[in-house]
């Protein structure tokens, strides 16, 4: 890379329109930029859009392109649809779902692994995690065609013990942004108001479990409700971010024990960065933690639904939620999780 300072190179970057992609690749860019190569961002103009603050400097520019939905289509009712019949087709999810329970899935140079192992939405048939299924099949199909290739990955030192895998660390586990400029970013989500940090700084050192996940997932106002009344079953403070639904709906609002909860700790609605189902043993899970440390406060973080709504106004206890905690909107995520109160987080990535 040194090498390129003294020649006119220019990078193009296609930035995927996801709230977790900007900032590392904005980073990224501001590397190259200081070794003297020029950076062109590209993504479409509806993700362009809503991208808020978007930095100013000497070597970095912005070239969006169109996808053919500019922003300008909203989601509408369906007039007229048809309706597939298929005695095989209805029943086929059943099987897979029930056959997956007990699978066991083995890979060269690993221990076996069951389906609890991998991301819920492998074993999941929700048209929202597609996507994520299509993407991981291509990017196999496409290693798979290369004779010898190669994958950057997120790592640690201690990984280099496995046998038979040559990798390289290539950079720092924290985001460069919070080694030297937190300045430089931009952001597709409004941040909340930052008193969330001012109830982690009143938090003693170790106490605080932090629960979150992604951007694009959903959970189900049923397991809202469990996770709910787990932390008043267990009477800690905690920070659940739980993101707002379509039109600025409030999904808490609906909790029954909300009030209650609030009194003991936060609540939010995303956090920098949701998912389509949590299993049974997530729920138990947060209990085992939780009930290891008496003195554990909780952290909870669900994100914002579409559109605005407010996805925690669906509890049914969201009063008494209310007394236990407190509700935000959005945060940045490796800001609370440096942050000394942490001693616990639980997440499905990131």
């Amino acid at each position: 890379m040194k090498n390129l300072k003294n020649e006119k190179s220019h990078v193009l970057i296609a930035l995927f329109p996801g709230q977790g992609q900007i900032n590392p690749r904005l980073q990224f860019s501001k590397q190259l930029i200081n070794l003297g190569i020029g950076v062109t961002l590209t993504t479409s103009l509806s993700a362009f859009s809503k991208i808020k603050n978007l930095p100013n400097v000497e070597g970095l520019s912005f070239s969006p392109f169109s996808d053919g939905y500019d922003g300008k289509f909203q989601s509408s009712s369906i007039d007229e649809f048809h309706l597939f019949y298929s005695t095989i087709h209805n029943y086929s999810d059943y099987f897979k779902n029930y056959v997956a329970k007990d699978i066991i899935i083995e890979l060269s140079g690993f221990p076996p692994f069951s389906p609890i192992d991998f991301p819920s939405f492998v074993f999941d048939d929700v048209e929202s995690s597609n996507w994520a299924v299509k993407s991981i099949k291509r990017q196999i199909e496409m290693l798979s065609s290369e004779k010898n290739p190669r994958v950057l990955v997120n790592t640690f030192n201690a990984l280099k013990v496995l046998k038979h895998v040559t990798m390289m660390g290539i950079g720092h586990s924290i985001p460069s942004i919070f080694l030297d400029d937190n300045t430089f970013r931009a952001d597709m989500i409004e941040i909340s108001s930052k008193n969330y940090m001012d109830w982690l700084n009143s938090t003693d050192k170790g106490l605080v479990i932090y629960i979150a996940f992604d951007s694009y997932s959903e959970i189900s106002s049923q397991l809202m409700e469990k996770i709910a009344h787990e932390l008043l079953k267990y009477g800690r403070p905690f920070l659940w971010v739980i993101r707002e639904g379509k039109n600025g709906y409030k999904m808490e609002d609906k909790l029954s024990c909300k009030d209650e909860l609030e009194k003991r700790g936060k609540i939010g609605s995303g956090k920098a960065k949701g998912i389509t189902a949590l299993r049974s043993s997530l729920e138990l899970r947060l209990s085992q933690m939780v009930d290891h440390s008496k003195t554990l406060r909780s952290s909870l973080v669900i994100r914002e639904g579409q559109d605005g709504d407010k996805m925690e106004e669906t509890l049914s206890c969201k009063d008494e939620l209310e007394t236990q905690g407190k509700i935000v909107s959005w945060f940045s995520q490796v800001e609370v999780l440096k942050h000394p109160s942490v001693g616990f987080f639980l997440t499905q990535c990131g």
